[in-house]
């Protein structure tokens, strides 16, 4: 079973109280370094670059949804309000802001739940905030590419657990530098457990 991965608590929590249904990934590749660039395999990946990857994820497949995949180990827990990892003996290993006074019994495993994809797409989004309209967001079927209206954009935001368009389009430059389009595909996905 695939994974997909969350490492923002916030994210965690609109999926447990189901306002976020689905997750938007990248499907470019991060340019490499000349250092780890060799004459044998300059063009495979001068062409990776050019033309990215593809959606991994397929309408029916079922998925784990993991917090913060890389970091915590397999028997970690860690509390859905703030974000603190606890190991399996309850010891924290990551402080969070213990402010809203949880127990131990309110934390969750690294595997927090599983869920079924029902809907992917490709899109490409584009964020100028000193342009007019500032935000561009196009949905991807074959060579054309439908731009998305203001309503379209708000209800892309508040699936993916946005508080509006604006928000999800500045989270969204700030992590991937969106001057020039970018592609993304969207995966729509139910909780099943």
């Amino acid at each position: 079973m695939r994974i997909l991965s969350f490492s923002n608590v916030r994210f965690v929590r609109a999926i447990l109280e189901g306002k976020k249904t689905q997750t938007i990934r990248p499907l470019f590749r991060k340019i490499i370094p000349d250092s780890k660039v060799t004459y044998s395999n300059a063009p495979k990946i001068a062409e990776e670059i050019i033309l990215g990857k593809k959606p991994i994820h397929k309408v029916g497949d079922k998925v784990k949804l993991v917090y913060k995949q890389r970091v915590l180990k397999k028997d970690d827990m860690f509390c859905p309000c703030c974000g603190m990892v606890l190991d399996k003996y309850y010891n924290i290993k990551i402080d969070g802001d213990l402010s809203h006074g949880h127990g131990k019994t309110e934390c969750l495993p690294k595997h927090f739940a599983t869920a079924k994809i029902i809907d992917v797409f490709e899109i490409l989004m584009e964020y100028v905030p000193l342009h007019t309209g500032g935000s561009f967001c196009y949905k991807i079927e074959g060579n054309n590419h439908i731009q998305f209206e203001s309503n379209d954009k708000n209800l892309l935001a508040e699936k993916d657990g946005f508080d509006s368009a604006e928000d999800m389009f500045r989270w969204f430059d700030k992590k991937y530098c969106l001057l020039e389009p970018k592609r993304f595909a969207v995966y729509r996905f139910e909780v099943i457990k």
